[in-house]
């Protein structure tokens, strides 16, 4: 984050002193594997869940507002659930390519 090159600031404009100034349109895919499970919104564990809104709420102040996260659970198991949520995972990530290149169309 650097003044002047991914958001502007200036204490005389009126209201919000700073703004954006990433090309408009990008967007955000966080691709991680939290290790344990629950961490989604509404999930066990979803109040722990640092890391994403930690990359989610400093890139949204420079204008990534549009996230979008895939994520591998149960790494700590090592057991069929695992392998659930990879075989999941990997269609998500599909899922979500199909959906975001079809933005562009």
């Amino acid at each position: 984050m650097r003044v002047g090159v991914t958001f502007g600031f200036d204490r005389a404009r009126p209201g919000e002193p700073y703004w954006p100034m990433l090309p408009t349109g990008k967007r955000l895919v966080i691709l991680t594997a939290r290790g344990d499970y629950g961490y989604d919104e509404g999930g066990r564990l979803a109040s722990a869940n640092l890391v994403e809104a930690g990359l989610k709420v400093p890139l949204a102040y420079l204008g990534l507002s549009e996230t979008h996260t895939v994520a591998i659970e149960y790494d700590e198991f090592a057991d069929e659930r695992l392998t659930a949520s990879i075989t999941a995972a990997e269609a998500a990530v599909d899922a979500l390519v199909v959906r975001l290149s079809e933005k562009f169309d």
